[in-house]
């Protein structure tokens, strides 16, 4: 850890820990992140050193127009929640969840402002896959000396997220880090050879969890890397030719491990031999859930319902209904939903440009990793859940100070005023 200071510790920490971070119950997850944005965000202000800028003079005008909507109207969805009939225990919950949003806001921001001045965050996203393969440590240990855990979620497991499956959203990372660094090696190397077996850690684990989403995920936006990255198509086909062989080898390899009905090739294979399942049970009653949001986003549009409204307003009671617009939407309405999709609009087309501009693995990396999450969560919680929310928000950071780094002129016109206005 020679020359990271405190924060670059914690952030890949914190990456490291991305698997283990939700606990037994999403909430718990919610305040871990919460107070870990907290502590970052003092470090960086309590040291003049680490940041030198201010988040308005870094960013112009334009750029925070959408962060500080999205402020004011979740401010004011929070208001309508504590001024309604809402229950105690919705308020409180409510309050907590718009908290932490603010503080999502803000720990990005800053963040973005502290890679832009500081250098040592090429290693950034290693901790990723690393975590998924202490991941499956713990599992092989947790099932030998105690099999129902993993079967039946009891919370004194090892892995202690409430649904095991949520792994699927760091794997999947995993999955993409590994396979964006494969395109980069020099195929037969040494390098190489570790990487792809990371990658095969990573790939079974992915297809162990049966997460059918979090899958065609990794494949989206691993071709979308694909077709971004800067190399001849010579060396392209090569390096596709290894992953589609190790995600082969990595899916026999699953096989005799998936020893439970829900999971890996056994679930697979179980839908394909349902014929007359409906679209909701083919979908895993993702179907009701959307429809029953969308009734209630109708009745509410503007505003929406207040942060944490689903658990409470809806019948089927889950904390989210496995849609991130659906969920913003009964949250916040159309209004506070705006300058969500802006901002992700945003971060998106700033990370493909920097991919297109400079095909650096953390560049390529960081565009394939937001566009995982972003149309993963048109399927599941991904951006609800605590570890996946996180690696986004580091992620949008990385992406927003490489586009400010490219942007020289504006950059060091900015500095300068910032220097000016301190003597």
């Amino acid at each position: 850890m020679k020359n990271y200071n405190k924060v670059d510790i914690r952030i890949l920490v914190g990456m490291f820990l991305a698997a283990f971070i939700n606990f037994n119950k999403p909430f718990y997850g919610t305040l871990f992140l919460l107070f870990f944005e907290l502590s970052i965000l003092h470090i960086i202000y309590s040291n003049p050193k680490l940041i030198k800028q201010r988040i308005s003079t870094v960013f112009n005008r334009n750029q925070l127009i959408a962060p500080t909507a999205f402020v004011l109207l979740t401010t004011i969805s929070t208001l309508i929640l504590l001024m309604s009939n809402a229950s105690n225990t919705q308020q409180i919950y409510g309050i907590i969840r718009y908290f932490s949003i603010i503080a999502h806001i803000f720990f990005t921001l800053a963040l973005s402002v502290y890679f832009l001045t500081q250098e040592q965050n090429r290693k950034i996203f290693t901790p990723l896959p690393a975590s998924i393969i202490t991941v499956v440590i713990f599992i092989f240990i947790d099932y030998h000396f105690n099999p129902y855990s993993v079967m039946f979620s009891e919370p004194n497991r090892v892995i202690v997220a409430n649904n095991i499956r949520h792994l699927g959203y760091i794997a999947m990372l995993g999955c993409l880090y590994c396979a964006i660094k494969m395109l980069q090696c020099r195929i037969m190397s040494k390098k190489h050879l570790w990487i792809s077996i990371v990658f095969s850690i990573n790939f079974s684990l992915l297809i162990w969890l049966g997460g059918r989403g979090a899958i065609v995920a990794f494949i989206f936006s691993f071709l979308v890397s694909l077709i971004v990255i800067n190399q001849n198509s010579l060396d392209k086909y090569k390096h596709l030719t290894t992953i589609l062989a190790l995600m082969a080898l990595s899916y026999l390899i699953s096989i005799p491990l998936s020893v439970f009905p829900w999971n890996g090739p056994n679930r697979f294979m179980f839908l394909s031999q349902v014929h007359d399942a409906s679209i909701n049970q083919v979908s895993s009653g993702r179907i009701a859930l959307w429809l029953e949001s969308i009734s209630l986003i109708i009745q509410k549009p503007l505003f929406g319902y207040g942060p944490e409204a689903h658990v409470f307003e809806t019948k089927i009671g889950f904390l989210q209904p496995h849609n991130f617009l659906l969920q913003s939407l009964l949250e916040f309405g159309l209004l506070g939903t705006a300058p969500i999709l802006l901002m992700l609009y945003y971060i998106t087309k700033s990370a493909i440009t920097n991919a297109l501009t400079d095909s650096t693995a953390n560049n390529l990396y960081a565009c394939g990793l937001i566009i995982a999450i972003i149309s993963h969560s048109f399927y599941d919680g991904t951006l609800y859940h605590a570890p996946s929310l996180l690696i986004m928000c580091i992620a949008s950071s990385y992406v927003l100070s490489v586009t400010l780094k490219r942007n020289i002129p504006l950059t060091n016109h900015q500095i300068a005023n910032v220097a000016k206005n301190e003597t």
